[in-house]
């Protein structure tokens, strides 16, 4: 055998073998794609675009295909093919989306939590939603258009009104209107020289102010975890002091009540400490007058009044 008759032999297996390879690798790829997938229902207004085995995505990543389209009386029924990893759970929702301005058609999938059931093979998605062609939005515009034409007819007559009346007030007060357009001028190139006489002064004004915005900016963006958590303690002190506001006036109003009464009561008070003050000092003044007289009697006299009413008591003891 010839050695140009081994290589054209050579070529030719290798050129078999990769085709067997792609062959299997196609066929492997539709079974995981389609044959172990999770068949799950969703019903649409209309298909929009949809077509078999267009995309089923969650968050831009592919999790299906479109198995087959059908007609369920007046909506249009779709089957997807969606790998069971992805978990779909009964409160999912299914809308149609396009990859772009004219990109091809998919359906994107947005779970709604983690704690309603999963979807087994062969259950429904209830919460679909089929986006408005241009068609549609077309002719959802042209009715408003006309009934707006009809509205606008009155407004229109009025404003034609409005700018005739206009035009005749100043053909009648021309020659008032000019001085004052010369005047405005005036006012406008006065303001303009001032402008340029301190250019140079307002230039580092400027200069300034850009400075003090990029450090804001900067502060801002350094800081923004400090600034978000200051404004949500002002919030929740707000929110506090709006909570606690009617309990807070209140008490407010209790004590100034409170202090109303005292202060009416107060020289009552006043008054009856000073005649207890009295009274007091009265009492002290009785009871030194009999300390001195009792200091006075001996101690024989007190032993003979006591047994004449009856007591004996030895005296000399104390």
């Amino acid at each position: 055998m010839s050695k140009k008759l081994r290589m054209e032999i050579g070529l030719g297996l290798l050129i078999l073998t990769g085709a067997v390879v792609l062959a299997y690798m196609a066929i492997k790829v539709k079974s995981i794609d389609i044959g172990k997938g999770v068949a799950i229902d969703c019903l649409f207004d209309n298909a929009s675009g949809i077509v078999k085995d267009s995309a089923v995505m969650i968050a831009g990543v592919k999790i299906g295909t479109v198995d087959k389209i059908a007609v369920d009386f007046n909506r249009a029924k779709m089957t997807l093919r969606v790998n069971p990893a992805a978990q779909l759970r009964a409160d999912a929702t299914a809308t149609i989306r396009s990859k772009g301005l004219l990109g091809e058609k998919f359906i994107e999938i947005s779970p709604q939590s983690k704690d309603a059931p999963l979807l087994a093979d062969g259950a429904v998605i209830e919460n679909t939603v089929t986006p408005m062609e241009i068609d549609q939005v077309i002719g959802e515009i042209g009715p408003l258009f006309t009934s707006m034409e009809s509205d606008m007819e009155p407004i229109g007559k009025s404003l034609g009104k409005v700018a005739s009346e206009l035009a005749k007030a100043i053909e009648e007060n021309e020659g008032e209107l000019g001085p004052m357009i010369t005047d405005l001028r005036q006012l406008l190139s006065a303001f303009n020289g001032a402008v340029e006489k301190n250019e140079q002064r307002l230039a580092p004004m400027l200069a300034n102010m850009d400075r003090l915005l990029a450090d804001s900016r900067y502060i801002v963006a350094n800081r923004r975890n400090d600034i978000t958590q200051l404004i949500t303690n002002l919030s929740v002190i707000s929110q506090e002091i709006s909570d606690n506001y009617l309990s807070l006036t209140d008490e407010m109003k209790k004590l100034v009540v409170n202090m109303s009464d005292a202060s009416e009561s107060f020289p009552s008070a006043v008054k009856n400490l000073d005649a207890m003050s009295q009274k007091t000092a009265k009492t002290i003044d009785m009871l030194n007058n009999i300390l001195a007289k009792v200091q006075d009697v001996d101690g024989k006299t007190i032993r003979k009044l006591l047994q004449e009413e009856g007591v004996t008591i030895n005296i000399g003891s104390y």
